[in-house]
């Protein structure tokens, strides 16, 4: 395997088609760009075929000269990789890149096993959708299954607003889960640079209304055959 920094003259189809999360492909990271990090692309060749990428970012520790790397939701790095790793880090003063793997747990209610202090991930399901409608209401607990007939009785209502009504909308019901939940959230600029720059066939809003009422908003993102 070559290991080479990847420029912008790649194609990010092919880019794309090499790394295993939404939060690696190349629109995700074009978008940490215009929010400010440093990004760098690393490509795993073999025979001149782009066999695995990973896109870092870097942000600046406040008050010092040094920085910090994130790679995340990345396949597992090879030691080659790793090693380029290591010469990229000394090169842009870091102390340290932080490697999150793209790879799950099930238990035996097909819910993934996340750390404790994880926001993003925690409760995350992996859900078969070959499935019919039957067979994934039975993979539920009886109170899933009750509270979303109880919806269904009560007339709410699922809508998909894919523009910056629902952005609006999705960002204040954020806010107050932050709030109750009690943890640091993304600013609306995050939110908004990530629907100006991913592809419209990535960036979905959900929206579940009691007649006119916003009662919960769920930001999808598509990438490949995943959720």
């Amino acid at each position: 395997m070559e290991i080479h920094l990847i420029n912008d003259k790649i194609n990010s189809y092919e880019f794309n088609q090499a790394v295993l999360h939404p939060t690696q492909t190349w629109e995700w990271n074009e978008s940490l760009v215009k929010l400010g990090y440093e990004v760098i692309r690393i490509g795993e060749y073999k025979n001149n075929k782009l066999q695995n990428a990973f896109s870092i970012y870097f942000r600046e520790i406040p008050y010092a000269s040094f920085k910090i790397g994130y790679l995340s939701m990345s396949s597992y790095p090879s030691r080659e990789v790793r090693q380029f790793l290591e010469t990229i880090a000394k090169l842009k003063k870091c102390i340290v890149i932080k490697v999150k793997l793209a790879t799950f747990t099930k238990n035996s209610r097909n819910k993934v096993e996340t750390e404790k202090n994880n926001v993003l991930l925690h409760g995350t399901l992996i859900i078969d959708l070959k499935k019919n409608e039957h067979d994934l209401l039975a993979d539920m607990k009886p109170k899933t299954r009750y509270n979303i007939h109880l919806a269904e009785r009560k007339l709410v209502s699922v809508k998909e607003i894919n523009n910056f009504d629902g952005l609006k909308i999705f960002y204040r019901l954020y806010l107050e889960t932050c709030k109750r939940k009690r943890y640091q959230g993304q600013t609306c600029n995050y939110f908004q640079t990530l629907f100006e720059t991913l592809s419209k066939s990535m960036f979905h809003i959900f929206i579940a209304f009691y007649k006119s009422v916003p009662l919960a908003a769920n930001l999808v993102i598509l990438f490949r055959l995943h959720v």
